[in-house]
């Protein structure tokens, strides 16, 4: 089965268990494919492939949360009988929370369980420190706060103007979040992971999301700090699986 042009296949199983995957403001199919192709799990495996990746297709980005959440649930089309998984880390948490209460609602039994990675929970709050607007100078700062830029990188302009600009439309997604302290009770499984060293979202943190969503256990930590999830991915899945 096909989900459109927003989700890329990674792998050739066949099988009604299917896992989603949503990836961090910045992030494409790209960094997560050798991944996802070394893991020897029987489920389907989907990315999420959002447009104006790298250098091409600028003009083809997403920048408005709701706008690509309605053509996110266009694309999910299930049969009955499908076993439907969510993970995401960091941005990509707040699509599988919108996920959560948009599959649990419109496809009651189906949403077997989720994990939501790297990301403090969304709240009335969260509309504060916008980035988004920032001269370049400034946001490649506050960017770099979270994540470092090579420096080979930085000495390509082409390059570093295609990078700051798909990062700024991912906070522009972000930043367009339409935040509540609404608590949704589902009855499909949550997780919750972090990373030790993580210095943006702590342990703290990611038990805001108990206001949220209802969840299976308290956070998981692993060794590692925001981009943990390349080293642990393997681990993350089979939690969701068990």
């Amino acid at each position: 089965m096909s989900f459109g042009h927003l989700f890329t296949k990674t792998n050739k199983v066949i099988s009604e268990h299917k896992l989603f995957f949503f990836h961090h403001a910045g992030g494409n199919v790209a960094h997560f494919l050798s991944l996802f192709n070394s893991l020897d799990i029987s489920i389907e495996f989907h990315i999420i492939n959002l447009p104006g990746r790298g250098m091409e297709s600028k003009g083809n980005s997403y920048t408005d949360f709701n706008t690509l959440m309605q053509d996110i649930q266009t694309a999910l089309v299930f049969k009955p009988n499908d076993k439907i998984y969510l993970l995401g880390h960091s941005m990509g948490s707040l699509f599988v929370y919108a996920l959560v209460k948009y599959i649990e609602k419109e496809l009651p039994g189906q949403l077997v369980s989720f994990g939501i990675s790297g990301l403090k929970a969304p709240g009335l709050r969260f509309r504060k420190n916008k980035i988004s607007h920032l001269p370049e100078s400034e946001f490649l700062k506050s960017i770099e706060l979270v994540q470092a830029i090579p420096e080979v990188v930085k000495k390509q302009p082409a390059v570093l103007s295609s990078i700051v600009e798909t990062l700024r439309n991912d906070f522009k997604i972000i930043e367009s979040f339409p935040a509540s302290d609404d608590y949704f009770s589902n009855r499909s499984l949550g997780y919750l992971f972090g990373g030790h060293k993580d210095t943006l979202v702590s342990e703290d943190d990611l038990a805001e999301w108990f206001e949220k969503l209802n969840f299976h256990q308290g956070p998981t930590l692993f060794p590692g700090d925001h981009f943990f999830i390349f080293n642990h991915l393997k681990t993350l899945i089979q939690t969701l699986r068990k």
